[in-house]
């Protein structure tokens, strides 16, 4: 479903976005 997807992107950049601080 496109909900799970987006759920991982979200994820993903907010993972993305801690790690980069």
């Amino acid at each position: 479903t496109t909900s799970q997807k987006r759920a991982f992107f979200l994820r993903s950049q907010e993972h993305h976005s801690l790690q980069e601080d």
